[in-house]
C-alpha cells in the first residue's frame, strides 16, 4: 500500500472510532487529485477497511470541479457482521418465549412477531447476523431521568451495548435528542386512556376543511366562478338562444345553482339542450366526480376513525447512523407491497380484525355538518322573509299604468 494511503486509512480509522463514516480524503497527485472514503463493514466488522478510490479529478489553477463526493447510502450490506438489537417482549409486534431463549439461547426459535420477522428480512437483505437482547437494567424502553441519566432500551443505546432497538417503539414517547428513528411501519391508534388534555380533536371547520391545501380550494372557487361564467355566456352566443336555453340559464341565480350542485353531486332539474352547453356540462360533471370522490373518501376516512392519539412505531438507533438510509428503502418496500400488513394480520386475532375496520360516525363527528345545515337553512328563511317582505311592499304601491289612467278620465 502507497504510504500516503496508509496514512489515510489512519485517519479513517480515527473517524471510524468515532462512528464516522461520511469522510473523504483529497489526495493530490501530479495534475489531479485522488479521491478516497471508506466504506464501513467491508473487511472486518469493526474497522473501516482498505481507503477505496472514488473517483480522480483534474487539477486546473489550483482547483477541482465541485461534484457530489458522498453517496446517500453509505452501508448497503454489512458482510455477514453482527447488529446488536435490543427489544421488549410486547406481542403482536414481539412474542418472546423465554424458556427456550434462557435455556437453549437460541434467540431465533425463541422470538417472533410483526417487527422480528421485520429485523430477519432486514437481516437476510442487508446481510448481517442479529443478536437480540433484553435492556440490561430491566427497564422496558427506558426513560431521561431527571438527574440526566436514561434506562431501558434507549440506555442500551446510548452506552453502545445495542445498535437497534425495537418493539412498540414510538416518536412520541422516545423523543430523545440522540435518537433517531427509521421510517414508520405501524400506527398505533389510543381510543381511551389518554392523558388528560392530549390528544384534543381539532374544531369541526377544520375537519371538514383539511382534505385539500389553501390553494388547491382557492383553485376549486376559481373552477366553479369559471364554469358558471361559460354556462352563462355560452348559451348567449348560440343562434337558437332564445328558444333552447333561455328557459333554463336566464337567470344568473340559475346558473350558479346549477354550478353548486353539480359540484357537490346534488341532483338538479337542469339539464341543458344545445349541444355545445352539453359537451362542456360533461366535462365539467367529470371534474365534480373526481373533486366529490376524493373530499367524499377523505371525509370518510377522518371521521370514522376513532382515534385520539396516534403514535407512529419505528426502529431506533443512535443519531447519526449509517444504517437508517437502506432500513428506510427496505421498510418502505415492505410496506408498499404489503408484507407488512400481511405480517399485521397473521399476529392479529379474528375478533380484533372485526372490531377494528372502522368505528361508527357520531354526533360528534357530525356536528361540523350539522352546524353548516343549521346555517344554510337560516339563510333560506331569511331570503324567504325577505322576498316576501319585499311582494307585500311591491304590492302595497299605487301602479303607475292604473294611476295614468285616472288622470285621462279627470
Amino acid at each position: 500500500m502507497n504510504p500516503c494511503v496508509a496514512d489515510v486509512q489512519e485517519v479513517f480509522q480515527q473517524f471510524w472510532l468515532a462512528e464516522v463514516a461520511d469522510v473523504v480524503a483529497i489526495l493530490p497527485y501530479r495534475d489531479i487529485v485522488r479521491v478516497f472514503t471508506i466504506f464501513p463493514y467491508r473487511e472486518s466488522c469493526h474497522l473501516p477497511g482498505p481507503p477505496v478510490l472514488v473517483d480522480q479529478l483534474p487539477w486546473v489553477d489550483g482547483a477541482f470541479p465541485s461534484v457530489g463526493l458522498f453517496p446517500d447510502i453509505k452501508v448497503t450490506s454489512l458482510h455477514g457482521c453482527s447488529l446488536r438489537f435490543t427489544t421488549i417482549d410486547l406481542a403482536p409486534d414481539v412474542i418472546l418465549n423465554l424458556s427456550l431463549s434462557d435455556k437453549f439461547e437460541r434467540w431465533k426459535d425463541s422470538v417472533d412477531g410483526i417487527e422480528v420477522r421485520l429485523v430477519n428480512t432486514l437481516a437476510s437483505t442487508m446481510n448481517f447476523t442479529v443478536i437480540i437482547s433484553l435492556p440490561h437494567d430491566g427497564y422496558y424502553w427506558g426513560w431521561v431521568h431527571y438527574n440526566g441519566s436514561v434506562s431501558g432500551m434507549i440506555a442500551d443505546i446510548s452506552n453502545n451495548l445495542s445498535d437497534v432497538g425495537f418493539g412498540h417503539v414510538t416518536h412520541s414517547t422516545q423523543d430523545i435528542g440522540f435518537l433517531e428513528y427509521s421510517a414508520s411501519f405501524a400506527r398505533d391508534c389510543y381510543g381511551w386512556g389518554v392523558p388528560l388534555g392530549a390528544g384534543r380533536q381539532p374544531p369541526p371547520w377544520v375537519a371538514f376543511t383539511t382534505e385539500f391545501s389553501l390553494l388547491t380550494w382557492c383553485l376549486i372557487v376559481a373552477a366553479l366562478l369559471l364554469a358558471a361564467v361559460v354556462l352563462w355566456i355560452l348559451p348567449r352566443v348560440l343562434p337558437r338562444w332564445e328558444l333552447q336555453e333561455k328557459p333554463l340559464w336566464g337567470m344568473p341565480s340559475s346558473v350558479m345553482h346549477y354550478a353548486c350542485g353539480t359540484l357537490i353531486m346534488a341532483p338538479v332539474w337542469m339539464k341543458p339542450r344545445s349541444q355545445p352547453v352539453r359537451i362542456f356540462a360533461a366535462f365539467w360533471l367529470l371534474y365534480c366526480i373526481v373533486v366529490s370522490v376524493a373530499y367524499q373518501g377523505w371525509k370518510f376516512h377522518v371521521m370514522s376513525e376513532g382515534c385520539l392519539m396516534g403514535h407512529h412505531t419505528a426502529l431506533v438507533v443512535r443519531r447519526g447512523s449509517l444504517l437508517i438510509p437502506r432500513f428506510n428503502i427496505i421498510i418502505q418496500r415492505l410496506i408498499d407491497s404489503g408484507i407488512v400488513r400481511k405480517w399485521a394480520c397473521d399476529f392479529t386475532p379474528r375478533r380484533a380484525k372485526l372490531e377494528s375496520r372502522s368505528a361508527g360516525l357520531t354526533i360528534q363527528n357530525m356536528l361540523g355538518a350539522f352546524r353548516v345545515l343549521v346555517l344554510g337553512h337560516l339563510l333560506a328563511v331569511i331570503t324567504l322573509l325577505v322576498e316576501f317582505c319585499y311582494s307585500k311592499l311591491r304590492s302595497s304601491l299605487p301602479d303607475s299604468h292604473h294611476l295614468h289612467f285616472e288622470q285621462g278620465d279627470l
